[in-house]
This record gives C-alpha cells, sequence and structure tokens, in this order.
C-alpha cells in the first residue's frame, strides 16, 4: 500500500510538472537590446505561446502567429504532441493505480501496464527536451536574429541579441522526468514483490 501510494504521488507529482513546463514560456528565453539604449525586451517562448516583457511593453500570443516558416512549425507541432502525449500517458499511469482494486484484471498486469506506460511517457519527454534545447532552440535563436520586427513596435537587429537567459520550463520538464523515472523505479520494484509472492504461493 506504502509503495503504491508513494508512486502514485510520483506520478501526479511528474504530471503537474509537465503541465507546468508546457504552459509557461519559458523555453527559450531570448533578451534583445533596443538600439544603442541599455534597455532590454525579453522575448519568452513555450511550447504554446510566447511572451514579449519589457518596462512599456507586455505582448502574448500563439506560437502559430509569430513563427512563419514552415520548419518550425512542423517541429513546434511535433514537439506539442510528444508533450501532450507524456501528459496522457502519466495520467493514465495515475488512474491506474489508484483505481486498480475496481477493475477486475489482475494487479500484477496492472502494474505491468504502468511500467511501460510510464517508461513511454518518460521517453517521450526526453525526446521532447533534447530536440528543444539541441535543435529548436538553435532555430528559434536564427528566425528572431533574421526577424527585425516580431509582434513589437520597435526594429532590432542581430547584433542587437543578447546571450539566451536559462530557460526555467526546461528544468521543470527535467524535475519531472526524474520524479517520473522514480514511479517507474517503483512499479518495477512493486510488479517484482508480486512475482516473487506469486512464485511462493505456487511452492
Amino acid at each position: 500500500m506504502v509503495k503504491e501510494n508513494t508512486t502514485l504521488i510520483s506520478l501526479l507529482t511528474t504530471s503537474c510538472l509537465w503541465i507546468v513546463a508546457m504552459f509557461t514560456p519559458g523555453w527559450t528565453i531570448i533578451p534583445v537590446s533596443i538600439g544603442n539604449t541599455s534597455r532590454t525586451v525579453d522575448i519568452q517562448i513555450g511550447l504554446i505561446y510566447y511572451r514579449i516583457c519589457s518596462v512599456n511593453i507586455y505582448v502574448i500570443g500563439q506560437n502559430k502567429n509569430m513563427i512563419k516558416t514552415s520548419e518550425i512549425r512542423e517541429a513546434w507541432t511535433e514537439l506539442q504532441f510528444e508533450g501532450f502525449a507524456a501528459v496522457a500517458l502519466c495520467l493514465a499511469c495515475c488512474v491506474l493505480v489508484k483505481r486498480a482494486d475496481f477493475w477486475s484484471c489482475d494487479i500484477k498486469s496492472k502494474a505491468l501496464c504502468v511500467i511501460v506506460l510510464s517508461a513511454i511517457a518518460v521517453l517521450a519527454e526526453i525526446t521532447l527536451i533534447l530536440r528543444f534545447v539541441t535543435h529548436m532552440k538553435t532555430l528559434l535563436s536564427k528566425y528572431v536574429a533574421m526577424n527585425g520586427e516580431l509582434a513589437i513596435d520597435f526594429a532590432y537587429s542581430e547584433h542587437n541579441l543578447a546571450d539566451l537567459k536559462n530557460s526555467y520550463s526546461v528544468v521543470i520538464a527535467e524535475i519531472g522526468c526524474l520524479t517520473g523515472a522514480f514511479g517507474w523505479i517503483l512499479t518495477i520494484c512493486y510488479y517484482s514483490s508480486l512475482e516473487r509472492l506469486s512464485q511462493t504461493e505456487t511452492v
């Protein structure tokens, strides 16, 4: 019972962290300096929407309205699918763990199902993170550099781009991967204990 509760908490925590990561615009944060002044604007880009913040500027919109190139749009759609799939699979695992006593199939089958689904969910989220960090981040930076106007009322050029800031949404997603992996390990331990118990009963 303790293992089941710990697994459920771990998987619920993972789902919440991944949802927060998906709906926060911190996957890429690109500071842009305005002209020769010390004033900067942060272009914050997430999986779902973007946000542009400064002292007197606050713009928010969907990514599809910001990005015009098909290469980035297609990659974005794939990343969004991977993110939603990971969350859906993790929530399915939570339901399996929570409602295990109400279904007719044996507990071992449910535990095995949770092992498989949680592994796919964690792998999908890891793939999303790796693809974004290694490929998408570079594409977005180049896109912002090449487009002097981006839903704001002033222009900037490539030399105005400052170094990228830390991507807090990526960190949140990575923590979710760790808690998801922990829940996956707990489920494997639980399944192994059920195997040993069944072998003992058959002897």
